[in-house]
């Protein structure tokens, strides 16, 4: 029988299932009998192998998911600034048909996340980065345009971001399939809500807006949160 984490052939267990035979029951039910030291070695066995196999993969699952919206506006700077001063909440402007990203992490190109520090230690940040998205997301609005790339940077280098804390720092940036792109953030806000030392994954949110350029009146809204190890 191979040792450590390969694969076993039938041949490894034929001595094993050899002691087991089914027997009919009265109800027709059938049962499982086995010697009981053959049975424990099986079940160690087990627990050995789902060891193996989960050894080097994430214990959490990875999870990435945002709405967002690009809208019109009769007047972009307004818009933003009644945001900035709480007077409009991003929620709310998402109401109307949003479409979602969720991430698909079967994919051959999933999100990736680089964590740099640790939280409160200045220069701690975040970064997600997707250049060839998946969208597991298939009742979006048909007025929705699909995503081409996007990156999500929270926190800044001369910041001491400490978990829980929003941060208006740094960018939410996103292309858009039909070639529009939105590369920098009027308004964003994020916190880092949770943080494994050993792990290093993160989780939290994140909402910005972005203009198409720095005089246009179509803008980009977006609100999410994160699960991610690196």
């Amino acid at each position: 029988m191979k040792r450590g984490c390969g694969f076993l052939l039938f041949s490894d267990w034929a001595p094993v299932l050899s002691e087991f035979r089914l027997r009919a029951t009265v109800g027709g039910m059938t049962h499982l009998r086995a010697m009981p030291k053959r049975l424990l070695a099986l079940l160690m066995m087990s627990l050995v192998l789902t060891g193996c196999a989960n050894r080097g993969t994430p214990l959490s699952p990875q999870t990435l998911t945002f709405n967002y919206a690009v809208r019109t506006v009769p007047d972009a700077a307004a818009l933003i600034a009644s945001v900035r001063s709480g007077q409009a909440v991003v929620s709310d402007l998402l109401a109307r048909d949003p479409c979602n990203f969720t991430a698909d992490f079967s994919s051959p190109t999933p999100p990736q996340v680089f964590t740099n520090g640790v939280p409160g230690q200045t220069g701690f940040n975040v970064n997600i980065v997707s250049t060839a998205p998946v969208n597991l997301a298939t009742t979006n609005p048909p007025s929705c345009t699909a995503l081409d790339e996007f990156e999500i940077n929270i926190g800044g280098l001369s910041e001491a971001l400490a978990l829980g804390i929003p941060t208006g720092l740094t960018n939410g940036r996103v292309w858009l399939v039909d070639g529009r792109q939105f590369g920098t953030s009027q308004y964003f806000q994020a916190r880092v809500q949770g943080f494994e030392a050993a792990s290093r994954r993160s989780n939290g949110d994140f909402q910005f807006i972005d203009r198409l350029s720095p005089s246009s009146n179509t803008v980009l809204i977006v609100e999410g949160s994160y699960a991610l190890t690196p």
